[in-house]
């Protein structure tokens, strides 16, 4: 048993260190810097796609930067048509990660690195996983990656999981994928309406959850 624990230990110390050393060339650890990223993952061609998901989903274990970054990212590499459908599988894949490593670590482990957070879902969402799930997604109020790490401390079945992840995070994700597309013409017809695409996405949830809550209360 402490033979493989050993091995595991080197695996995730190897995949962290190839991790920094690519967000150190792209200058995400030392301060955000769009175009620097892009042109990192451009400078690798055709397999700058796979680049893009690889930091897609290595930032997930350092949570260095909000996720949303990389969705401007691809939508400004790719455009928005590729450029969602490759940070839907980067969401795709680290949401798995966050979830699974989460469950891995044992709850102790992950609570530290959440400092509470994760105490404050429903207490219900066994039963209505999905629903409560897709809600936060899309409500664009609770942090992706730590919302992926807290879930994973929860008896949440993973279907409702990963369902509610995918479809609910959808408008943002396209939101800013095209806010990403429409940066090189920030002064174009394009460019206004992804900002409103952004400003829309975040203010009907809220409209709907002060509607909600309204009428509970009444």
């Amino acid at each position: 048993m402490k033979f493989k624990k050993q091995i595991k230990i080197i695996v995730i110390t190897l995949m962290l260190s190839v991790i920094i050393f690519v967000l150190f060339k792209t200058n995400i650890i030392t301060g955000i810097n769009l175009n620097a990223i892009g042109e990192f993952i451009n400078s690798y061609g055709n397999y700058g796609a796979f680049i893009f998901i690889f930091i897609f989903a290595a930032r997930t274990l350092l949570v260095i930067f909000p996720f949303s970054v990389m969705l401007i990212v691809g939508g400004n590499i790719f455009g928005p048509a590729y450029g969602f459908l490759f940070s839907m599988i980067s969401i795709f894949i680290s949401s798995n990660i966050a979830f699974f490593i989460s469950k891995y670590l044992g709850k102790e482990s992950i609570q530290k690195l959440l400092k509470g957070k994760g105490e404050k879902l429903d207490l219900k969402i066994e039963e209505h996983g999905f629903k409560i799930i897709f809600l936060m997604r899309i409500s664009c109020l609770f942090p992706f990656d730590i919302l992926n790490f807290a879930l994973g401390l929860t008896k949440v079945r993973y279907k409702d999981f990963i369902l509610g992840t995918i479809l609910g995070i959808i408008p943002e994700t396209f939101s800013l994928t095209y806010l990403g597309d429409n940066l090189k013409n920030p002064f174009s017809k394009n460019f206004i309406i992804s900002i409103l695409l952004v400003l829309i996405t975040v203010a009907i949830p809220i409209v709907f959850n002060r509607i909600k809550n309204k009428k509970n209360s009444e």
